[in-house]
């Protein structure tokens, strides 16, 4: 490119490319070394060209073949939850530059930097009441049949399953609560598992305290794991030399969202 197209010292000559709504209309618009045969200008609105070589444009409407979006500036106002503590979050002049699918929000960065992905998949599933295990030595899914966060309906609380929406990479993370055991060393093996098959195991051991109902424990595990849409994640349990084994509702859950 030979030379830089200068909107203020062309206005005069090109202002008739304009009509009367601010709306860019003209099929050619040639300044040197720049031609715009390629910029599809039907979807921009032009408000204003100020003499600092600024162009201010409403909405600019992005296609593919089947759908459309939409790139605007909103006046987003930040409040906050916790009134009268502190820190005070409120920001009454907060704006956003956002993208949106018809009048669904899909993404917004605030001015200072503060980003909003509403519909990042991001689910909380918790055991209702406790769980018995049945058989040593199989392989059992933990039924966390309820959810109090599940934003894109990626969880089953019938199968206990999460399916991954789109291909990323994804956070999960489980903790459960068992009690119970025999006088032998109890040992339970237990992770996530991606499309049945195991991706990442714990082992836990401990043993029958005498004169009591047995000793409750409590395991974490967590992992990055790559998935592809239509890929499922879920909880899995086995215990070894046991007797009955019990993994306790509304102490034990299982969590996951998607990083990017």
């Amino acid at each position: 490119m030979s030379k830089a197209f200068n909107i203020a010292t062309n206005l005069g000559a090109y202002q008739s490319a304009f009509d009367s709504s601010g709306d860019l209309t003209a099929p050619n618009i040639t300044a040197d070394s720049v031609t715009t045969n390629s910029v599809t200008t039907d979807s921009v609105t032009t408000d204003s060209i100020s003499a600092a070589n600024n162009v201010n444009v409403g909405n600019i409407n992005v296609s593919s073949s089947n759908h459309t979006w939409t790139l605007k500036g909103i006046d987003a106002p930040i409040g906050d939850s916790q009134t009268g503590t502190t820190p005070d979050t409120t920001d009454n002049d907060s704006g956003q530059l956002a993208i949106y699918n018809g009048a669904t929000k899909l993404w917004g960065i605030t001015e200072g930097g503060l980003v909003q992905n509403p519909n990042a998949p991001a689910f909380l599933a918790f055991l209702t009441s406790n769980y018995l295990s049945v058989t040593d030595n199989t392989t059992e899914i933990i039924p966390f049949n309820d959810v109090i966060n599940d934003n894109m309906s990626s969880y089953d609380t019938a199968t206990y399953k999460f399916t991954a929406p789109i291909d990323g990479l994804y956070y999960f993370t489980s903790t459960v609560s068992v009690v119970g055991g025999d006088v032998n060393d109890d040992t339970m093996f237990w992770g996530i598992y991606k499309n049945s098959s195991t991706y990442i195991k714990c082992i836990d051991n401990w043993r029958y305290q005498t004169g009591s109902t047995g000793l409750e424990y409590v395991s974490t595990v967590a992992s990055v794991v790559e998935c592809s849409a239509g890929d499922y994640i879920d909880i899995r349990y086995n215990g070894i030399q046991t007797a009955v084994i019990t993994v306790r509702g509304s102490y034990s859950w299982f969590s996951g969202f998607l990083i990017g």
